[in-house]
């Protein structure tokens, strides 16, 4: 093995075709790392993206045929360290803190936002246990551990203070939107996410009735995307509680395609999120030249720099007013095209494997 080489045994039985930022994550990622000489194989589950295969420069990828938390952990600590083994892997990287306890080689975790600490009430007893108990042990043993963004590492060595000395910060990047196909709409509208509870659909249904409130002739439409079945009978009735019906469209989980195009031709993108581990659409919305209005101190402000408006989290008022501003402030539009794009060119995904590798070799050396 030589400093220009080494295999990695990407642990990605973490991400899921459905699970849209840590899917970008990973294929943003393997597409920074065609720019090297690795070995890599994959390990995921069922549900690991289809595109995966098609990203990898040298390496192999191994699916199991199962898609179930325990047969998850199972894969992990009884069966991990033989492909380990089998794949001469000079180094384990984890697409989130979980990892095997059995591996005979260094681990590094990645870290995208530990909410099940902050934010407990936004997920099951199930997923919380699951984490406490994976997550927890991995970023106690883990050689290095990677945060996707400063206020991460915070939350890590808060949850984890012997973990300060092995945590690197790691960005994503934001590249991947340059082959988004962007549309003119002679209609414009804004977008909003529903997929997880953090994302609170709620509240920016709210917004959009209190902007509306202040601009009665208001047509730009709201479009709601990912939203679960079980949430759409919800959702539906507050939109007509509101009095938003025709202003307001729930869609749900897109394909990547049609989820793209909606997503580059927006006018505006609205995240009134609890906490982010990053904020991956507020970078994606600044390089693709599209305002975005999102909660402040709740995680995006690197995402998002001085670009991004930045409203107190849960005052609809303050959103819907920097909503009006984004989308009808002539001199903000003006301004903002030059500053979103070369704050967005600060992050790339070859910038984001280059930072892993350099923290993969320093797990292997030490």
């Amino acid at each position: 093995m030589t400093r220009s080489r080494m295999r990695v045994l990407i642990d990605a039985t973490g991400v899921s075709e459905y699970h849209g930022g840590m899917k970008t994550y990973l294929l943003g990622l393997l597409h920074g790392w065609r720019d090297y000489d690795d070995e890599l194989t994959l390990a995921g589950m069922s549900y690991l993206p289809s595109e995966v295969e098609g990203y990898l420069r040298s390496g192999s990828v191994r699916r199991l045929e199962s898609d179930t938390t325990l047969r998850r952990l199972r894969f992990q600590q009884l069966e991990l360290p033989g492909v380990v083994q089998a794949s001469k892997a000079d180094v384990v990287l984890s697409s989130d803190p979980s990892m095997s306890l059995r591996a005979r080689v260094p681990t590094v975790v990645t870290v995208h936002d530990l909410r099940y600490l902050s934010r407990p009430a936004e997920f099951s007893f199930g997923r919380r246990w699951y984490r406490r108990l994976a997550w927890g042990q991995g970023m106690r043993r883990a050689a290095a551990i990677i945060a996707v963004s400063n206020s991460t590492r915070d939350e890590i060595v808060r949850a984890v203070p012997s973990a300060a000395g092995r945590v690197q910060v790691v960005h994503h990047g934001g590249d991947h939107v340059r082959k988004w196909r962007q549309e003119p709409n002679p209609a414009p509208y804004a977008i909003a996410f529903a997929h997880w509870t953090n994302k609170r659909p709620e509240m920016s249904l709210h917004v959009w009735q209190e902007l509306r409130r202040m601009l009665p002739g208001l047509e730009t439409r709201l479009k709601v995307i990912g939203v679960p079945a079980e949430e759409r009978d919800h959702l539906s009735g507050l939109v007509s509680e509101l009095g938003l019906d025709g202003l307001v469209e729930l869609m749900p989980h897109l394909p990547n395609e049609e989820y793209e195009g909606i997503f580059s031709s927006a006018a505006l993108v609205l995240m009134p999120s609890t906490l982010e581990g990053f904020g991956l659409p507020v970078l994606e919305a600044l390089a693709l030249g599209i305002p975005i209005v999102a909660s402040g101190g709740a995680g995006m402000e690197e995402a998002g720099g001085a670009c991004a408006l930045y409203a107190q989290t849960g005052m609809v008022e303050e959103f819907a007013q920097l909503c009006a501003t984004a989308l009808f402030d002539g001199d903000f539009v003006a301004g903002f095209q030059a500053q979103a794009a070369a704050h967005a060119e600060k992050f790339t995904w070859s910038e984001t494997a280059r930072r892993t590798r350099e923290v993969l070799w320093h797990a292997i050396a030490h």
